[in-house]
């Protein structure tokens, strides 16, 4: 139990543990239909255990892969498509409770380590992934965005699922509003500065090129 675990934790100093499945149970040798059961079990056993302490705890999931389109989830985003707004409403109904990385395709210059970076800020507030849990803080926690040193960059971010964002989005949506930086001027967020490189839209072959040529 996490009560039993976060005890022996703090028995040896420990103070946050990632949970995974183990090896032997990822199940690899079993029908797709059977592994894909198996992986939603454990993957929901974890995932409880992250929600109810996740000051504690981070976890990590499996997928079947002996099956490679069960493997990989998609979530079709049905009509209207009305842009970003309303595709990250529907996330956050889709995932509620969670922090949310949205994050665009189409910045080939983006590294793990600005990730990390966009990471370690969300982390680094105390309350940010206790979300509406007992003891947490009703909005989950600030927004967290990337800013390239000129303009802030609203579709590289950490967005907390809570209840008090959810509802929030939804009545500026149903007010007929649909731009997020008008959604973001209302909700407290805070920046971190990333390089102005790993923020480099592409979209059209001839940015591509452009991107690839060395720099002098």
């Amino acid at each position: 139990s996490c009560t039993v675990r976060i005890a022996d934790m703090a028995q040896r100093g420990i103070t946050r543990q990632v949970l995974s499945p183990m090896p032997e149970l990822l199940s690899y040798w079993m029908e797709p239909e059977d592994g894909l059961a198996m992986c939603r079990h454990m993957n929901q056993l974890i995932a409880d255990m992250v929600a109810e302490s996740p000051r504690h705890f981070v976890g990590l999931g499996a997928v079947p892969l002996q099956d490679v389109g069960m493997a990989i989830e998609t979530l079709d985003e049905p009509p209207p498509w009305e842009g970003p707004l309303r595709a990250l409403a529907r996330l956050m109904a889709h995932h509620p409770h969670q922090r949310l990385l949205l994050c665009p395709v189409d910045l080939p210059g983006l590294t793990a380590a600005a990730l990390q970076d966009l990471r370690a800020a969300a982390d680094a507030d105390a309350n940010a992934d206790a979300d509406d849990g007992p003891g947490g803080r009703l909005d989950g926690g600030p927004i967290v965005l990337a800013h390239d040193g000129e303009r802030l960059q609203p579709l590289l971010g950490v967005y907390p699922s809570s209840v008090r964002r959810r509802r929030h989005l939804d009545d500026f949506l149903a007010g007929g509003e649909r731009r997020l930086q008008g959604w973001l001027a209302q909700q407290p967020h805070q920046t971190v500065p990333l390089a102005k490189e790993a923020l480099r839209n592409i979209n059209h072959p001839a940015d591509w090129e452009l991107f690839r040529k060395p720099q002098p």
